[in-house]
């Protein structure tokens, strides 16, 4: 096994410590206040405007828009329902 090393305990130790995948740190940015259901509805309205959509076959790139636009304001959830319903 060309390229392979083992090391005895105290290196596998050593190793272990030294290449010990770090632990991502988590953390929740708010960028501003949650959008009310009007804001919702408009940011909807102008993101469907803006992609020309005008059926549910364009909904991908209605969200594109609409998830840029809300800068984390909305739960992707929300959004995804309003542009559903808006393009019923």
């Amino acid at each position: 096994m060309a390229g392979r090393r083992f090391l005895g305990s105290a290196g596998s130790a050593i190793d272990a410590v030294r290449f010990a995948p770090l632990e991502p740190e988590c953390k929740v940015i708010q960028f501003g206040q949650p959008l009310s259901a009007d804001e919702l509805q408009h940011l909807v309205a102008n993101a469907i405007a803006e992609a020309g959509a005008t059926s549910k076959a364009q909904m991908g790139a209605v969200m594109k828009i609409a998830v840029e636009r809300a800068a984390g304001r909305a739960d992707g959830k929300a959004l995804s329902a309003a542009v559903s319903a808006a393009l019923q």
